[in-house]
């Protein structure tokens, strides 16, 4: 038996044209990106268990629970990912060992759901990586909220500096040079930081992409983890965030 919880119609307060604009921005700022990458996005890993985790506890089977979820999905991929946890299940496959075919949840999350298969408490096990993933949607949101307005600025001012280097400086280079005689020591060395960045602005740019392009391809190499994870937890203000959050994952107190 299998409830179609799709079915039930919840009506929405009316909203003036201000707050749906203003409403939608935000949003847009918290948005569950997934930037590539095999993984599920935690927005959906996050109902998934939850769902999961409530229906189990109310009686429901495994295998009518995952036809539900998988007849609920909007997308395509989703919902033939979905379904083909279902069929594994169904063929006599475990929950964790389906999770860890797919691909799509990582080693954490399926060996977590071997335990509490083998010691009878999965949901439980459910409604804590539920709880783990809604933690991890809230720290990067108030991280984006934090980070959105002083982006903004940077960007800006880098901007700034782009265009007078490339158009403001050297127009009064010219003019300099009309009128002869020696410039001051400042005025030298910001002409020649222009005719510099004017040079090498290009080549810098695709060397800049060329080095994106080729530490996003080796993201998911070991090397590559080690060394960005190093340099995430050193990070002055971050790295003490990332740190706490990983601490109240635990529920263990913060020891410093």
């Amino acid at each position: 038996m299998a409830f179609d919880l799709s079915s039930i119609s919840k009506e929405k307060p009316k909203q003036n044209v201000s707050e749906k604009n203003q409403k939608s921005f935000f949003d847009f700022l918290n948005k569950d990106i997934q930037l590539g990458g095999n993984q599920l996005a935690d927005k959906k890993k996050e109902a998934f268990y939850h769902e999961l985790s409530i229906l189990l506890t109310a009686g429901v089977d495994i295998r009518s629970i995952l036809d539900l979820i998988s007849k609920e999905q909007n997308k395509p991929k989703d919902q033939e990912l979905f379904q083909r946890i279902h069929d594994q299940v169904i063929a006599g496959a475990t929950l964790s060992k389906a999770l860890q075919e797919s691909g799509r949840f990582s080693s954490y999350e399926f060996y977590s759901v071997q335990i509490g298969e083998e010691t009878g408490k999965l949901p439980l096990v459910l409604k804590e990586l539920a709880e783990y993933f809604q933690q991890n949607i809230k720290l990067r949101r108030q991280i984006v909220s934090a980070l959105t307005y002083p982006g903004i600025v940077l960007c800006t001012s880098v901007g700034a500096i782009i265009f007078m280097l490339n158009f403001i400086v050297p127009m009064f280079a010219d003019i300099f040079k009309r009128f002869g005689g020696e410039l001051p020591a400042i005025t030298a060395f910001i002409v020649s930081v222009s005719q510099f960045f004017r040079t090498w602005f290009w080549p810098f740019v695709l060397m800049s992409l060329s080095a994106g392009i080729l530490l996003y391809q080796q993201r998911s190499k070991q090397w590559f983890r080690k060394v960005s994870t190093r340099m995430l937890l050193g990070t002055p203000i971050l790295g003490s965030m990332v740190k706490k959050s990983i601490w109240l994952d635990l529920a263990i107190p913060w020891p410093y």
